[in-house]
């Protein structure tokens, strides 16, 4: 495996998730909802792996749909796109991408918000959400945005503001948090709050797997702001850190079944593996969120542990993840 390259889990691979393709489809219903059948046009903001990924469910799954627009801070990352669209004979009538339509640098936003398109998929990194979100509500445009939606609590104020907006424009406001959008995880959560299994008293997620990846810099890349955005899963002020880019899932799912989310946490972490080297930023390998409240328990815990690519290997045969929940009646 080449250095600039380490994965566990690759972005490719969980592109590919069929629970993210469902995301990715709940915008077309608010987008559709007066039941015209023209062609809505999409643009892709964000041209790295998870947001190539969304436009080529999207396309696979709907017949209405038509890119004509993407953008990305580097131009090298809307060539691959393009050419992954542009190659894929199953998309030949979904597609329609213009050299004018296509927008570099870190104002990006901007010009893709300028067409006009109907739907934004937004698949940039989590810093710079809550900036691109309330410009998109702003210009009128129905909106799927990857997890996490900001990196801080300011952040997640202004992304609160633009969907209360987006309501008030009757704009659809998507989020890639995909277990809500999972049928099994429906039925079973609509089970809990039936009583199934009484009231709930504690709940368990938790995630055990590999380093997504993790890039040397290279002399290409000019200067420290290109490397932090290349290498972008380092840092903690890109990304959020494993608690928020990661665990959110886990997260999302107790705050789902408790109904809302605990009144405190105590959380901890810390670097079990990881050299302090630059490779691999200001981010710990394993996290502990821990809640603790006279009716209800709540542990989520997420750990990376693979460096070397045998480590990983071994990682992906034994990783585990999943949630536990209990109930004074029994458990799931």
């Amino acid at each position: 495996m080449k250095k600039d390259s380490r994965t566990g889990i690759s972005r490719r691979e969980f592109a590919k998730a069929s629970a993210a393709a469902i995301s990715t489809f709940a915008v077309l219903r608010g987008a559709s909802a007066q039941g015209s059948s023209e062609v809505l046009k999409v643009g892709l903001l964000g041209c790295g792996g998870r947001g190539t990924g969304a436009l080529s469910q999207m396309l696979q799954g709907n017949d209405n749909v038509k890119v004509i627009a993407l953008a990305d801070v580097f131009p090298d990352k809307i060539e691959r796109t393009r050419k992954q669209i542009e190659s894929n004979d199953d998309f030949a009538k979904k597609r329609d991408i213009k050299d004018d339509h296509c927008f570099t640098g870190l104002d990006a936003y901007k010009g893709i918000l300028s067409t006009d398109i109907d739907i934004l998929l937004e698949g940039t990194l989590p810093y710079s959400r809550p900036k691109h979100l309330e410009a998109a509500v702003e210009a009128k445009k129905h909106i799927f945005t990857e997890k996490p939606v900001a990196v801080d609590p300011a952040g997640i104020h202004q992304v609160i503001r633009a969907a209360k907006r987006a309501d008030e424009l009757g704009l659809s406001f998507v989020a890639g948090t995909q277990r809500r959008h999972q049928k099994p995880y429906q039925e079973t959560i609509a089970k809990i709050h039936e009583g199934a299994i009484g009231d709930i008293v504690s709940m368990r997620a938790y995630w055990c797997g590999g380093l997504p990846f993790a890039h040397d810099r290279k002399p290409e890349w000019t200067s420290d702001l290109e490397y932090c955005i290349r290498n972008w899963y380092a840092h903690c002020w890109v990304c959020g850190d494993n608690i928020v880019e990661q665990a959110i899932h886990g997260i999302d799912l107790c705050n789902w079944t408790f109904n809302g989310p605990p009144k405190s946490v105590f959380s901890s972490g810390g670097r079990a593996w990881k050299p302090k080297i630059e490779l691999y930023g200001d981010k710990y390998d394993l996290s502990l969120i821990h809640n603790s409240e006279p009716t209800r328990l709540l542990s989520i815990s997420y750990a990376a542990f693979c460096l070397k690519k045998t480590n990983a290997d071994f990682c992906l045969k034994k990783k585990k993840k999943g949630e536990r929940k209990s109930g004074k009646e029994g458990k799931i």
